[in-house]
C-alpha cells in the first residue's frame, strides 16, 4: 500500500512539474518583422517575418532563450532569468499580447513594478522595426537609483559574427562604446552570397522616451553569456557576436515611473535621417545670477546640435524638489530660466542653499544657489 502511495506521489509531482513548466511562446508581427518571446522569462527574438526566417537574434524563429534584461536597484541587480543577477525578478503578469501591435510582461521586486513591452510601429514612425520598452515604477515614498541592461544575441541569418557598422566604422572585433561616444545606431551586415556584402538589420539606440543608452557593448559571447552589469571585454574577433545596451543608474523619485528601451529592425534605409531625439544629450548651463539672491535669480541654458526635452527643477540641499520651472522641448540655441524663489505651493523658500538642476536624455547637471533673507 505504502508503494503505491509512493509511486501515486511521484506520479503527482511530475504532474505538477509538467503544468508549472508548460508554457510556450508567443508571437507579435507585421508584415515585415516579428517578436518572438517566451511566456514565462520574457526572453525573447526579434527577425524577419517571412516564409524563410530571416533572424537578427539566434534561434528565431522557435526558440527565444538568448536575451535578458535586468534591472540595477540601489546597486543590486536583479533579472528576469533565474541565477543570472543578485536576485531574481518575479513574474507577476505573464507575456501576453495585447491589441495588433503590443506584447507585455510584468514583473515585480520588492515595491518595484517593472514592465518589459515590446511594440511594431506604424509605417509613418521608423517602419519594419520592433520597439522594446522597458520601465521601473518606483512606488516608495523615498528615491531610488535605477538603471537598464539589455542582453541581446545577434544573429544574421547563419552568420553569428556578421560585419558592424558603427556611425561610419566597420568592423569584425568587440568594441565598446561610452557616454559620448555612443552611436545613433549599428548596422548588422551579413554576406550574401560570401563574395558579396547586404546589409541585413539595423538598431537604433535612442528611445522615444528621450533617454540615451550610456553604454554600448558588441562582443563575443565567450565568458559573457550571463551578463548581469559587468561584463568581459578582450578586443578579440567576434566569434559570435552579442550586443550590450545599458543604461547606468540615474534617480527616481518616489511614485515616478522610468522608461527607456531601443528600435531593432531590419532596413537601415528607414533610419539614414535619423529623428532627432536618436541623438544624445548636449547641453551646457551657466552659473544662477545674482547669486546669492534675495529676490529673483536667472540661468542660462544652451542647447546644443538638436531640440532636447529638458527638464528644471529646483531641490533643496537634501534633494527634495522645491519646484519645476520648466518642463518640456527646448530648441537648439541659449534659454533663460529664472526663479522667483517661490515653492511649488507659492510659498517664498527660507533662507539657505538650493540646487538648480537641468535634466535632459538622462543626462544631468545641476549648479548651487544661495538664497538670503
Amino acid at each position: 500500500m505504502k508503494l503505491r502511495e509512493n509511486f501515486l506521489i511521484v506520479i503527482y509531482v511530475f504532474i505538477l512539474a509538467a503544468i508549472t513548466m508548460s508554457h510556450g511562446t508567443i508571437t507579435l508581427s507585421n508584415a515585415f518583422v516579428a517578436v518572438v518571446a517566451d511566456e514565462i522569462t520574457g526572453q525573447f527574438t526579434i527577425g524577419r517575418f517571412s516564409p524563410t526566417p530571416f533572424p537578427l537574434m539566434q534561434g528565431f524563429p522557435t526558440d527565444p532563450h538568448y536575451s535578458h534584461f535586468c534591472i540595477n536597484i540601489n546597486n543590486l541587480t536583479y533579472c528576469n532569468v533565474p541565477g543570472i543577477g543578485d536576485l531574481d525578478l518575479t513574474l507577476r503578469d505573464r507575456m501576453k499580447i495585447y491589441g495588433d501591435n503590443t506584447m507585455s510582461a510584468v514583473w515585480v521586486v520588492g515595491p518595484f513594478t517593472v514592465w518589459e513591452k515590446f511594440y511594431i510601429l506604424s509605417p509613418d514612425s521608423i517602419d519594419q522595426f520592433i520597439y522594446i520598452e522597458y520601465e521601473v515604477w518606483n512606488e516608495t515614498s523615498d528615491s531610488n537609483w535605477i538603471g537598464i541592461l539589455s542582453y541581446n544575441d545577434v544573429r544574421i541569418g547563419d552568420v553569428d559574427a556578421p560585419l558592424i557598422d558603427a556611425w561610419g566604422d566597420t568592423f569584425r572585433t568587440e568594441v565598446t562604446y561610452q557616454g559620448s561616444g555612443v552611436p545613433p545606431y549599428v548596422m548588422f551586415l551579413g554576406e550574401w552570397p560570401p563574395d558579396s556584402i547586404e546589409v541585413a538589420m539595423a538598431v537604433p539606440f535612442g528611445t522615444r522616451h528621450h533617454l540615451y543608452a550610456d553604454e554600448i557593448a558588441l562582443i563575443d559571447t565567450a565568458d559573457n553569456s550571463a551578463v548581469k552589469w559587468e561584463y568581459n571585454e578582450h578586443s578579440r574577433i567576434i566569434n559570435d557576436l552579442i550586443m550590450i545596451v545599458r543604461w547606468n543608474p540615474i534617480e527616481l523619485g518616489s511614485y515616478e515611473s522610468y522608461l527607456t528601451g531601443f528600435y531593432y529592425g531590419q532596413w537601415p534605409n528607414k533610419i539614414v535621417d535619423l529623428p532627432e531625439n536618436l541623438l544624445p544629450a548636449r547641453f551646457l548651463i551657466g552659473a544662477p545670477y545674482p547669486n546669492p539672491t534675495n529676490g529673483r535669480t536667472s540661468i542660462q541654458i544652451e542647447v546644443l546640435k538638436h531640440s532636447q526635452i529638458v527638464d528644471v527643477q529646483v531641490r533643496d540641499i537634501s534633494g527634495r524638489v522645491v519646484t519645476v520651472l520648466y518642463s518640456g522641448e527646448m530648441e537648439p540655441g541659449r534659454h533663460t530660466i529664472s526663479w522667483d524663489l517661490r515653492s511649488h505651493v507659492g510659498n517664498f523658500v527660507s533662507t539657505g542653499v538650493y540646487l538648480i538642476q537641468v535634466l535632459a536624455n538622462g543626462k544631468g547637471a545641476s549648479r548651487k544657489v544661495l538664497v538670503v533673507k
